[in-house]
């Protein structure tokens, strides 16, 4: 799994059992490492956060692009004027129906170009489903009084690993919240905010995470206000009382602000001791509990999961836009991919 800190990837052994190898490395750790002994792409990481600085990852950058190209059942403008322009356009023309209507290839071109059609007919209609959950999420919304004492509640793009399987029975955000609400402080709100990328346009899945209504039983639910999606991650951690989460990294980010937070779930960064772990409504009780005392997140205890972070990673990525942000060569890359399996095996042995 890659753990979204630079080109740090995990072996997982399992969705309760996360990284076994990063467990062993915290429970075996027999000192207090200091920031130096971190390599640089953690000490900048673990920099970042605790300096209040906007971190907002590299691939949150463009989740709310556009891909109209890529999914518009009509063929691309920029081709068409370029084919044009340099005089292809009749050869063009005659090479694609040569290959449709081809004895050898007819059938298969025929199927490949209706299936094409229909699909991206299917995605402009669920784009515009996505859209209308957008818009009723959109005038239920209202801008954060940072004033008052609150609870910051990320959600996750759905469906996505990070709550199916990874939340357990928590991939219910309505679950999580009614948990929530159960033991939320006297005076204290819930702030809700949508994750930018579950209305990323022209995709294939993200529409079934989401539904008619959906939006409007979240904001009638006692003590809960939907913000602006745009609002900023880190504003909203800056002055919260504490941070939930299923899985999302967001309550990571909390923990190195010196925030309180609190996962539901299976997230690759379980065993990090600075986050607060529950599984059910009587657990997060009585970590609302400890944070109404005065807990607060230790940095000791995050730069000690970064140093056996960077014990129990390897360099490298597995999905190609992790590429443009990796240290290591293609071929590299491949070796150390290929000894956390092998070392797994070893130990299997």
């Amino acid at each position: 799994e890659t753990a979204r800190i630079g080109d740090r990837v995990l072996l997982m052994q399992g969705k309760e059992e996360g990284s076994i190898q990063l467990k062993e490395e915290i429970q075996n750790l027999k000192h207090n490492p200091s920031l130096d002994e971190l390599s640089p792409d953690l000490q900048e990481y673990y920099n970042k956060h605790t300096k209040d600085e906007d971190a907002e990852p590299f691939y949150m950058k463009n989740v709310t692009s556009k891909n109209i190209n890529r999914f518009l059942p009509i063929p691309k403008l920029r081709k068409i004027v370029a084919s044009i322009l340099d005089l292809t356009i009749l050869n063009k023309i005659k090479n694609y129906f040569s290959n449709v209507f081809s004895n050898k290839s007819r059938l298969t071109a025929l199927e490949g170009n209706l299936t094409g059609v229909l699909l991206k007919w299917n995605i402009w209609k669920w784009d515009r489903a996505l859209q209308s959950y957008k818009k009723e999420y959109q005038k239920l919304q209202q801008k954060p009084d940072y004033n008052k004492k609150y609870i910051y509640v990320a959600l996750p793009m759905q469906p996505e690993k990070n709550t199916s399987p990874q939340a357990g029975k928590y991939v219910d955000q309505f679950l999580m919240l009614e948990d929530v609400i159960a033991a939320l402080p006297e005076g204290w709100v819930i702030y809700v905010k949508e994750h930018l990328g579950q209305w990323r346009r022209f995709t294939t899945h993200m529409h079934q995470g989401r539904y008619k209504g959906y939006y409007k039983k979240m904001a009638e639910l006692p003590n809960v206000q939907l913000v602006p999606a745009e609002t900023s991650s880190f504003e909203l951690i800056k002055h919260a009382q504490a941070v939930v989460s299923a899985t999302g990294t967001v309550a990571l980010e909390a923990a190195l602000r010196r925030v309180p937070a609190i996962i539901f779930g299976y997230p690759w960064f379980m065993y990090c001791e600075s986050v607060l772990k529950v599984h059910s409504r009587k657990e997060y009780k009585h970590a609302v509990q400890r944070i109404v005392k005065g807990y607060k997140p230790s940095l000791q205890d995050s730069i000690n999961f970064l140093y056996c972070l960077d014990k129990a990673s390897s360099r490298g990525y597995f999905e190609p836009k992790w590429e443009k942000v990796s240290t290591v060569s293609y071929e590299q890359n491949i070796k150390n991919l290929a000894s956390l399996l092998v070392r797994e095996f070893k130990d299997l042995n």
